[in-house]
């Protein structure tokens, strides 16, 4: 098993479908960086508004707790920024619009490293998540190539190429990163996401019995006994 990317890059871009899903899947080696001096921007690509059981839920209200409780997290984590791009729950496609607000994003941020959803992951469900990661893959290109949006560089942002792709909760994994020194942190982060259910029990609904138990069983699927350590496994692209 090797650990992910030896060298901890400069500036690095998120891209999540809903709030909490960069801090599932990638909160500890995001987390791990940003404390050894990476600027991490996390950008939620919807507004979160329907992940929920709840009939009577008004939608409005949900993406704005959601948003806070992102917030909170990427407190705890390190986050320099989190930008909230908006797009309908639900329906987002790669069509030109988020297309090209991603590739604006890359443009901004210019990071070395660009951290993802899998967009090929077998059995995946939520349509959303898919669709972000296709979409990271698209404007990466886009982000890259001058005749892409040439109205970006006219308005004083010139093409930039991040040099690797990094594909949270892959298919196929093909590097770990050892995320032991900030794990607790990262679940943290996790826990701060109340509006949202995880291993089919809504965070805000648990006592503080079924919180411990919860946290246990994370911090169990994240140990690596080989290692004798905690992990997080991706799929690294090099672009």
């Amino acid at each position: 098993m090797a650990e992910l990317l030896a060298d901890t890059p400069e500036r690095v871009l998120a891209l999540a479908a809903h709030t909490k899903d960069a801090d599932v899947n990638a909160g500890g080696l995001l987390g791990q960086w940003a404390t050894s001096g990476s600027r991490v921007v996390l950008a939620v690509l919807t507004d979160s508004s329907r992940g929920t059981t709840r009939v009577a839920q008004d939608r409005a209200e949900l993406s704005l707790r959601r948003a806070g409780e992102q917030r909170a997290a990427g407190d705890i984590l390190g986050y320099a920024e989190i930008r909230f791009l908006g797009f309908t729950d639900g329906e987002l496609d790669t069509s030109e619009r988020p297309r090209r607000a991603i590739a604006n994003l890359i443009r901004i941020v210019r990071p070395d490293v660009v951290v993802t959803h899998d967009p090929w992951k077998a059995y995946e469900l939520i349509a959303d998540h898919r669709t972000t990661g296709l979409l990271a893959c698209d404007a990466v290109v886009a982000a890259r190539d001058p005749l892409f949006f040439p109205e970006l560089e006219a308005a004083g942002l010139p093409p930039w190429r991040p040099r690797a792709l990094v594909f949270f909760a892959p298919e196929e994994p093909n590097a770990w990163a050892d995320v032991g020194a900030v794990l607790d942190r990262k679940l943290d982060a996790v826990l701060c996401h109340r509006t949202h259910s995880l291993k089919g029990q809504l965070l805000g609904e648990l006592d503080d019995q079924g919180v411990g138990a919860l946290r246990a069983e994370l911090q169990a699927e994240h140990h690596d006994e080989s290692l004798a350590t905690y992990v997080e496994g991706f799929h690294v692209h090099a672009l």
